[in-house]
């Protein structure tokens, strides 16, 4: 059943009209694009333009794990390029039925949050969060709205990981190309779809990149 639901998931994207009956009704009135591993800032690509294959199902507490590779053949066939390695979750929603889930929500579902302004920031637990840089963050985000007319969401949901490679690993991805090449393992990206913003420690609760709370 599982399998047949991201089968039939995968195959939807063929159709652009599809609005994904698979994935669950709460994420898509929530995000824009509801899968948040395929709008990773840090791509160019539509990962289901890429051949899927299921790596494995495994039941974990109360849901199911999907673990899929995204790749294509080049050589004449003879090899595969893998573009990513990814998690996604698997449970029953409100009317029991089987639909898809962000992996994010699940791995995150025990860290902090704190709302600040206009930020709506989880964190690693063990992060030391600072609320003044938090305010100063959306202090400056309110100004350039006030000021300069820029268009800013009402709300930016922030995600802190230790380092550049755990910001993938919360979003799902066991493997991204070029994962683990990072100078320093820091930085962050951004989804500009549903304005969420993905940063790791060194930077903190700042939005800003040139920024560090070191």
């Amino acid at each position: 059943m599982v399998y047949d639901l991201w089968k039939s998931f995968v195959e939807a994207h063929n159709d652009s009209t599809t609005d994904f009956p698979q994935w669950n009704d709460a994420d898509k009135i929530k995000w824009k694009s509801p899968d948040l591993v395929n709008c990773d800032g840090y791509l160019s690509t539509d990962l289901y333009s890429y051949l899927n294959k299921v790596i494995e199902i495994r039941p974990e507490n109360d849901v199911y794990v999907i673990r899929s590779m995204f790749f294509t053949p080049y050589n004449e066939n003879t090899e595969i390029y893998v573009l990513a390695i990814t998690n996604h979750i698997a449970k029953k929603d409100e009317n029991g039925e089987f639909k898809l889930y962000n992996w994010i929500d699940y791995n995150t579902r025990n860290w902090p949050r704190k709302a600040v302004g206009v930020f709506d920031y989880c964190y690693y637990p063990g992060f030391d969060f600072n609320e003044d840089i938090a305010r100063e963050a959306n202090n400056t985000v309110t100004m350039f709205r006030d000021k300069l007319g820029a268009n800013v969401p009402n709300r930016i949901t922030y995600y802190i990981a230790q380092n550049q490679d755990e910001e993938f690993k919360i979003k799902g991805f066991d493997y991204v190309a070029g994962m683990g090449d990072h100078v320093g393992n820091t930085g962050g990206s951004t989804d500009t779809n549903n304005f969420i913003v993905y940063g790791d420690s060194v930077h903190g609760e700042s939005f800003e990149p040139e920024t560090s709370r070191q």
